[in-house]
This record gives C-alpha cells, structure tokens and sequence, in this order.
C-alpha cells in the first residue's frame, strides 16, 4: 500500500451523499457479438482478464470516507482480489432483453463493498443472437460519465484483433494534463474567484424572477417522480438515430441537446399524464456539463445548469422552443466563469441539493429539479473487444433522495443509447417512458415538418 491521500471536494461529495437508499453507483452496459460462439468468447475473455492485476487508477483506489464536510482519504492498494471484481455470470438461454433488464437492473441494485475498491465487472453469457453483455459498475467518487466513457474507449480497439486487449484495471495511463489555472496570474484567479458569488447570486434569483429562461433552483414543481425512493432499481433503455437527432436540430435551428431534452419532455409530460399527474408548472431537469480538460481520465470534473422542460407546453414546436431558450440562457451564464472555477461553481450551487440529501426531513422540501438528464459523448466510431464488435452501449446512473428517475443518454457509432434508471417501487413500468421516447421522435419530426429527418 501507498499513503492516504486526501480526496478532492468534488470526489467526496459523492461519499457524502451515499446511503443505503442512494448508493451513488454510476455503470455501464456494453453488448458485444463475437464471431466464435458465445459461451467459449465469455470464458476466453474472463479467463484473459483475470490474469492482469489491478495496476490503474482508479481500480486500484481504496476508499476511507468521512463525514461532511471532511474529504475523504485513497490509498492505492496492489493486492486487489480480481476473483471478487470480475464476475461471470448467465442467463437461461436464449436471454433477450427483457432478461437482460431483469438481471442488470438487480446488479445495479446492488451496492459496492466499501472495504474494497469500488467497482465491479460482471461478463453475461447466455444472450440470444449469439452475444455476450459486459456490465462495469463503479462509486460514482472513482470518475463522472464522460471519464468513465473515455476510460472504455481507451480500454478496447477500434477494429478487430485476434487478442483481448487488457482490461481497464490493466491499461496504460495516459499522461494528466496540467490544471487549467495553471500559468494564470493571481491577479486573474482572484478575478475569477470574485465572480463566483455573483453567479450563484444570478442562479439563485432565479427562484424568483418571472419569464426568465434561465432557470434558478426550487422552480420544480412537486411530482410523482420525486416521492421517496428505496434500494431496488429498475433499468431500461432505448436507441435512436443520431443522424436523425441532427437533422432535427437543424431544421429547427437548436442544438442536439436541445432535442434530446425535447424528446425526454414530451415522454415524461405523456408518462405522467397517463398516471393522471402531469403538473401544471413545467418540470426541471438538472443537466450536468463536463468540464473536463483533454488527458484527465478519472476523478469528477463537472458542472451543471437547470433546464425547463416545458412539460406544460401542449404544443411540441412551443415546447422545444422554451427548451432551447433555457438552455442557452443557462450555457452562457455559465460561460461567464472561467473553467477553472467551473466545478468549484456546481459544488456550491448545488449545496441546497446537498442539504436535502444529508439533513433530516430536509427532502420533504419543495424539489430543487425534478431529475437529472444527462448526454455523454462517447466513441464516434465502433469498438471492439478481440474479434468482437461492441453493437450496443448503454449508460446507467443513480438516483438521490426524492428523485425517482434519471435519464442519462450516450452517443455511439452514430447512435444515441439512452439508460433510464427508476426506483422500482416509484416508477415500476419506467420502460413506458423508454418505449414513448422513441416515438416521441415521430412526433418532433412531423411538427417541425416533412423532410426534417433527412
């Protein structure tokens, strides 16, 4: 073992947050098709894994949290158990998705050992079409979304070998990038730092402005997705065209984003007007944003904006457009900062957040937003693992006090994966947003108008 280091604020706030209901455990759900059978694939690849020791960070982290609002410590340890991290495991063939679902979201229902490092890998034979899934789950304290992507996209090739490549506990680092601020005057960071309050100030009078885009926090209005949850998780997931998302976005003058977000709308204003509970305020949506430099590949370096989801908006084009408005108002706002005080901003403004989650009877307060959705870039082109092309590439979050959904979306291969994660007692048939997800795509196109999808 190395000595204890401390960890950064932006790492222990996802400790802090932890608890038994919560367990702040992002993952991911790769599915791969071999060309050799898929059984003796699954046994090749876990036996090849399992004779590399855990030699990269973060895999090799040992973890000792503290209370809030005292960093934890790491440690690097060099006797990590891979027996116990890789998992290999079956459905009853042929498994398809619903099968799939069912066990996926009972390993992610599951939470980490905190008295070893915080992930583990499960390698799932049985699918029908000849396939295998990988499913890697980790603390979210390890790395944010767009870290643990870039953290896959290292691990496996771009075109077919006949070997594995090493496994992500295993791989090569690449060399860290310097921190932003570096070669920054002190006159010019003490500039920076001064700007902070007056962003938070800007954020949180949002609260009280009126026909503003940009949103401020407790704007949500209550909802059945923020009723309070417990352990169990239920996954589903979806898959569009991200060449139609683009079309989309340029025939109608918004971003991709703004889309996606459009689409998430329209599923959860239908969802819950099916339970008979659509509000009448709009919903909001936290939307995070990394602000990540090029070469940082684990750790949290991100920062947020809200987002009005004009779920009121009978009128998909209106919806969209109230969409657009908040998300531009909230990307420049934040573009008033420097990126080096990016991430120190969204641990500040979320402190309300934090409060809810880590005081008692604090959560019973009105929602700061009513879920988080979130859109990860991820590889552009195809991955592959020895021979195997990787088709699918889901992603799988978690859920905090009194919010029962999160949406997080990933583009691959000229698609977008979307991973809904749903508190299964709250949100038990949480496929039906996935399933009124894509169709709610038919419905943007046709009111933005013919041809908008080519």
């Amino acid at each position: 073992m190395t000595g204890k280091k401390s960890m950064s604020i932006a790492d222990a706030f996802w400790t802090w947050v932890d608890s038994p209901d919560t367990p702040m455990q992002v993952a991911s759900l790769m599915i791969f098709r071999p060309a050799e059978p898929a059984v003796e694939f699954a046994r090749r690849l876990v036996a090849a894994w399992s004779a590399y020791p855990a030699t990269s960070r973060p895999f090799n982290y040992l973890t000792h949290p503290r209370p809030v609002p005292l960093p934890g410590t790491r440690e690097v340890i060099t006797d990590v158990d891979i027996d116990y991290h890789l998992r290999h495991s079956a459905l009853h063939s042929p498994g398809g998705q619903r099968e799939l679902g069912v066990l996926v979201s009972r390993l992610h229902s599951a939470p980490l050992d905190p008295r070893r490092p915080l992930w583990e890998m499960h390698v799932i034979e049985g699918l029908e079409d000849n396939r295998i899934a990988v499913y890697l789950k980790a603390h979210h304290s390890l790395f944010d979304g767009v870290a643990g992507i870039r953290l896959l996209a290292e691990t496996f090739t771009t075109a077919p070998t006949a070997e594995f490549p090493p496994p992500p506990w295993a791989r090569e680092l690449p060399k860290r990038s310097p921190r932003r601020t570096v070669g920054r005057s002190l006159g010019q960071r003490v500039i920076d730092a001064v700007k902070v309050p007056r962003a938070l100030s800007t954020f949180a009078l949002g609260a009280v402005r009126r026909n503003d885009p940009l949103v401020g926090p407790f704007q949500a209005p209550p909802s059945a997705l923020n009723a309070a949850i417990g352990p169990q998780r239920r996954i589903s997931t979806a898959v569009l065209d991200l060449g139609e998302i683009r079309a989309l976005a340029r025939s109608s003058a918004t971003t991709v984003n703004d889309i996606v977000l459009a689409l998430c709308s329209t599923a959860l204003r239908r969802y819950l007007a099916d339970l008979g509970e659509l509000p009448d305020v709009p919903l909001t949506a936290m939307c995070p944003v990394s602000v990540r430099a090029a070469g940082d590949d684990d750790g949290n370096a991100v920062s947020l904006i809200l987002a009005d989801l004009a779920t009121n908006e009978q009128d998909p084009l209106e919806r969209l457009a109230a969409i657009s408005a908040s998300t531009t108002a909230g990307k420049n706002h934040l573009q008033s900062l420097d990126a080096g005080v990016l991430s120190d901003y969204a641990i500040l403004a979320g402190a309300p957040w934090l409060a809810k989650q880590i005081v008692p009877g604090a959560s019973a307060v009105r929602p700061m937003f009513n879920l988080v959705i979130s859109n990860v870039p991820g590889p552009r082109t195809a991955l592959y693992a020895g021979d195997a092309r990787m088709e699918e590439f889901y992603p799988m979050s978690l859920l905090s006090k009194n919010e029962a959904l999160n949406i997080t979306i990933l583009s691959y291969d000229g698609k977008l994966n979307f991973g809904f994660t749903a508190c299964r007692d709250v949100l038990p048939h949480v496929q039906d947003v996935a399933v009124y997800t894509v169709e709610a795509l038919d419905e943007l196109a046709e009111a933005i108008g013919e041809g908008a999808l080519t």
